[in-house]
């Protein structure tokens, strides 16, 4: 797309462009350079195929025969100067929605290995080209590439650093989340992941810093919503998230803090008596944090400079380096505090080179050299000899635990 520059977006589509794919939202047909692209492709050949997503109705005869109904006169004619008629924009949806094209099925839930995997079947379908020095071989690789930019640890366990979430129920609001996920992780360098349930937020939570709601309308009545913002505010943890606050919709109203203070509200009692008291407190967390824009459908250009701008707030990832060893400290400290009711768990575990051991009593100090505190417990120890314990402490940090 050329949507820094409007006038050059047909000439795109008819001179420099060998396959349209039309992402088939409920909403693509009513807009109306969407209709002037599609129309382009048709009256000029262009090889196009149909990706149909979640929610989408094809339009009815009657709908067909009312297409200019859904613009305004100004737009009919800002088609007009390109050469594109309300005929032409009827004979390209009829075509779009007959049997010669071979449409393609986009689920938009779900986990995103489904959604990669559509997106490879889309390249070996569309015509060959050389992208970039590549051959078409090579591109479905590059896009999984470019796609898999999930941060795992050795046991396979996710950590994002940084979680992100919305009214995901909603199709629109879970893609938007998804390309502001890819984007944002893409400048920090950091993890981050989407959260689509309040079982992943309890689960992730432990190994994460910041949290990011993007702001939609009529987000503050989804129930699901409100489970997975009960379970990130909920205070049992040892971590307390930082909240960050993203408006990806125009049309999103904050409502007053006012609302929330009242046991009858409606927006609470869609949850229950027994969540109506933390989700109040919740939203009102959210409601005291200042919101930056993100347009999920402006130009890549645009976006990427209101994700830089939403970086700024997370002061932690300034220094990428420093961060990094300040991440692995902590998982280390939350590691022991998970298993410290297994401490031969613990003891094997333990790297040699994070922690310096010292022994309590008559033993003495000792370091190690390149093994487990474990194994060397179980070197030094005859069968029948007591110890008073160790003492962990953590390089570079005030913690430490004993055993």
């Amino acid at each position: 797309d050329q949507l820094e520059n409007l006038d050059f977006l047909f000439d795109v589509v008819r001179t420099s462009t060998r396959n349209v794919v039309v992402v088939l939202t409920p909403e693509l047909l009513k807009r109306v350079w969407c209709a002037g692209e599609i129309a382009t492709a048709h009256k000029n050949g262009i090889d196009t195929m149909p990706l149909v997503c979640d929610g989408f109705r094809p339009l009815t005869v009657e709908a067909l025969r009312t297409i200019s109904t859904l613009w305004s006169s100004q737009q009919i004619q800002m088609l007009a100067n390109y050469g594109i008629s309300i005929e032409d924009v009827t004979k390209a949806y009829t075509w779009l929605q007959g049997p010669h094209l071979k449409p393609m099925k986009m689920p938009r839930f779900g986990h995103v290995s489904t959604r990669e995997k559509v997106a490879v079947d889309i390249l070996s379908r569309c015509a060959p080209r050389r992208v970039s020095g590549f051959g078409f071989s090579n591109a479905p690789q590059i896009l999984l590439t470019g796609l898999n930019t999930s941060f795992t640890d050795t046991a396979g366990q996710s950590k994002g650093r940084i979680l992100i979430t919305s009214s995901v129920a909603d199709a629109e609001s879970l893609s938007t989340c998804e390309v502001f996920q890819l984007m944002l992780q893409a400048h920090l360098q950091v993890e981050c992941v989407v959260v689509q349930g309040s079982r992943q937020m309890v689960s992730w939570k432990p190994w994460a810093y910041y949290l990011v709601v993007l702001l939609f309308r009529g987000m503050f009545r989804d129930a699901g919503f409100a489970r997975m913002l009960t379970a990130a505010f909920d205070l049992s943890g040892r971590r307390a998230l930082e909240v960050v606050t993203v408006i990806a919709d125009a049309q999103f109203d904050f409502p007053s803090v006012d609302v929330y203070d009242k046991e009858d509200s409606d927006n609470l009692a869609l949850f229950g008596d027994e969540q109506s008291t933390v989700s109040a407190q919740a939203y009102r967390r959210l409601l005291n944090v200042v919101a930056l824009p993100f347009s999920p459908f402006a130009s890549d250009g645009l976006q990427k400079n209101q994700v830089a701008e939403i970086a700024t707030r997370f002061h932690r990832y300034k220094d990428p380096a420093l961060a990094v060893a300040w991440d692995r400290s902590d998982d280390q400290l939350l590691f022991e505090e998970e298993h410290l009711e297994h401490p031969d768990d613990v003891l094997a575990s333990i790297s040699p080179n994070v922690f310096s051991v010292h022994s309590i009593g008559e033993l003495g100090p000792f370091s190690p050299t390149g093994r487990s505190p474990y194994a060397m417990i179980e070197s030094i120890l005859s069968e029948n000899e007591t110890f008073g314990g160790f003492k962990f402490d953590s390089g570079g940090s005030q913690d430490s635990f004993g055993i």
